[in-house]
């Protein structure tokens, strides 16, 4: 990500991000392309972010522990003047319906799953977007 400064994206109102890779400087995604606390606190203090991801996500580690690690990623992130919120979504709710064959929807690929009509991500992201943009 490099370093963050409020004054380069001044326009922005709200980050979401939607399964997330895991704290740097490691990755996964390697860097420079992953999360690094320092440069997501600059963020969470600048503008609001939401934050989801699955109970089964097993993108970057084996389910749950993707899911582990991008919790603890976002909570060593939050310090004072932090505007943020942390969902994960159950293993129920993001489990693998083969409802977007031949595209896998379950764990990681969440926000693709159609569930009661609508995507069980799709009413978090909206709210957030309609109380922020």
């Amino acid at each position: 990500m490099g370093s963050y400064s409020k004054r380069e994206e001044h326009n922005v109102k709200l980050t979401v991000t939607q399964h997330p890779g895991i704290c740097g400087p490691l990755g996964p995604p390697p860097s420079p392309d992953t999360w690094m606390p320092d440069n997501l606190t600059a963020v969470s203090q600048a503008h609001p972010v939401l934050f989801t991801t699955a109970h089964n996500d097993g993108a970057f580690w084996p389910a749950p522990q993707t899911a582990v690690h991008e919790y603890g990623c976002w909570k060593k992130s939050m310090k004072d003047g932090s505007i943020s919120a942390f969902v994960e979504f159950s293993k129920d709710a993001c489990i693998e319906d083969h409802d977007r064959e031949p595209f896998p929807d379950g764990g990681h690929n969440c926000p693709m799953k159609y569930q009661n009509g609508g995507q069980p991500e799709a009413p978090w992201v909206l709210v957030a977007l309609k109380l922020y943009a």
